[in-house]
């Protein structure tokens, strides 16, 4: 943690350099802040606690080059981690910046009537107790500068492993859906293949059977026609038979007209001379009633 820390001074101290070695001014300059941001982009929180530190309370100048940055990073570590930074308040510094009436000298200015050796005695131990005083609180606050770094480096270090384990997460549910796809594509197109075969297969059979149809029909079609045709010319036969015995039929019963016509002729021929002879012998008999008849009224019988 302290090699992230150091790593994080190292940052802002060389961006806040930049400024002060290329003469370029303020930090508010956008070439300038531009490249500051691409060398430290967590510049603007840095530069608020420190520049606030160091504007209110300004180190003394017989120790001002003794509190250096290695001070900070030998510091001990934050108590406790807490997600406000408003924790400061109790060390004078709020989101960030130091209140800038947290220092002030609690001794009244000396009387210039003091003289001698009590007057330079008394000026120097209430300046050695204010650069003391000074001292402790400029440790304190960097010490509380540190402790909020480190928790702020902890917070980014937080964000970034959430961050990698969301895109872990990610990439991985982006891995398992397009691997999915593809087991999907791959089940798909082997259905598709599968489905070709089998439909080129039915096809064939559909063919198949559509041939073996035809010829069936083409055969029961010749059988038919063939039979037709064989009972067309039975049937032709047929007549003809029937016609010629019709016709012979027709002879004879012409024949057996003509029989039955003669002897009709000769039956009324014979009627006719049975008709004679029975009138004949009907007058011979009523001629001979008559005769007796006569004979009898004559009293002759």
């Amino acid at each position: 943690m302290k090699t992230k820390i150091k790593y994080a001074k190292d940052k802002y101290i060389k961006a806040r350099d930049m400024a002060r070695k290329t003469g370029e001014g303020d930090v508010d300059d956008a070439t300038l802040r531009d490249r500051m941001l691409a060398e430290c982009p967590h510049f603007d929180r840095f530069h608020a606690i420190y520049v606030g530190n160091v504007s209110v309370n300004p180190s003394s100048p017989r120790n001002s080059g003794s509190l250096s940055d290695d001070e900070a990073q030998d510091s001990s570590e934050p108590e406790e981690e807490t997600d406000d930074i408003e924790i400061l308040d109790n060390s004078e510094v709020i989101n960030g910046k130091a209140r800038p009436d947290t220092f002030q000298s609690s001794e009244r200015p000396l009387s210039k009537r003091r003289k001698g050796n009590d007057r330079y005695a008394s000026g120097q131990e209430s300046i050695d107790a204010n650069l003391q005083k000074i001292a402790e609180k400029v440790q304190g606050h960097q010490l509380l500068v540190s402790q909020h770094l480190e928790y702020l480096l902890r917070r980014e270090l937080a964000l970034e492993e959430r961050e990698r384990e969301w895109m872990d997460r990610i990439l991985k549910a982006d891995e398992d859906r397009r691997q999915a796809l593809r087991d999907e594509r791959s089940d798909f197109k082997a259905e598709m293949e599968d489905g070709r075969t089998r439909l080129a297969r039915l096809r064939k059979e559909i063919d198949n059977e559509r041939e073996r149809l035809d010829k069936e029909i083409d055969n029961e079609r010749e059988r038919l026609d063939k039979e037709i045709d064989e009972k067309r010319e039975r049937f032709r036969k047929e007549m003809e038979a029937g016609r010629e015995e019709l016709m012979k039929e027709r002879e004879e019963l012409k024949k057996k007209k003509e029989e039955l016509k003669k002897e009709n002729q000769e039956f009324k021929e014979k009627v006719a001379a049975f008709q004679k002879t029975r009138d004949a012998t009907m007058l011979v008999t009523v001629r001979r009633k008559d005769v007796q008849l006569s004979l009898v009224e004559d009293g002759q019988v």
